[in-house]
């Protein structure tokens, strides 16, 4: 996974990057092997039309 923006263990990305494409629990964990803190820019509302993004960004912020 390509990290957009990354200095001292701080990571930043855009919600769509993280979570409206096939990422699974072991990517993220990849991630926090790296990082131990991530800022999401663009988090939306979610409803039922968007409900894979929320599953996957429940999964990110569980770890």
């Amino acid at each position: 996974m390509q990290v957009p923006l990354g200095a001292n263990g701080c990571a930043y990305f855009q919600f769509e990057d993280l979570c409206d494409r096939p990422i699974g629990a072991a990517d993220y964990f990849g991630l926090f092997k790296k990082f131990h803190t991530l800022a999401v820019e663009g988090v939306p509302k979610f409803g039922y039309h968007n409900r894979t993004a929320a599953y996957r960004f429940v999964t990110l912020v569980d770890f």
